[in-house]
């Protein structure tokens, strides 16, 4: 992913970037409050400079009732679903879903030292 800003805070932290650099982290869709099942191919749709996304996105493991990794078209690996309620999805359902597109930096994470593996 490249960055885009020139300088942010998280949790008092300074992350200062360049434009250009390049981050590393996990990709997640949280504020998901609703889904609909769907045989639509893999989709998403973003608007420049704006966290909320579109998907379509395919279950590809259970993790809780509450979150999921799914099959993308965004990236080329599993992202992780946070979803706002119990969803009853299972491996292999395919969705359409509206949330916000966020990233959890791994540089972050290891300055806190709660870096885990979460790359799949």
């Amino acid at each position: 992913m490249e960055f885009s800003e020139d300088v942010f805070m998280m949790n008092n932290i300074s992350m200062k970037r360049k434009v250009g650099d390049i981050i590393e982290g996990n990709l997640f869709i949280a504020w998901i409050t609703e889904f609909e099942r769907t045989n639509e191919e893999l989709m998403y749709v973003q608007k420049n400079e704006y966290s909320r996304i579109d998907a379509v996105v395919e279950i590809t493991e259970v993790i809780n009732e509450f979150t999921y990794y799914a099959k993308n078209s965004i990236v080329d690996r599993d992202i992780i679903l946070d979803m706002e309620k119990d969803m009853d999805l299972k491996k292999g359902d395919r969705i359409y879903i509206e949330g916000s597109l966020q990233i959890e930096l791994e540089e972050y994470k290891e300055r806190l030292g709660l870096l885990e593996d979460w790359k799949r």
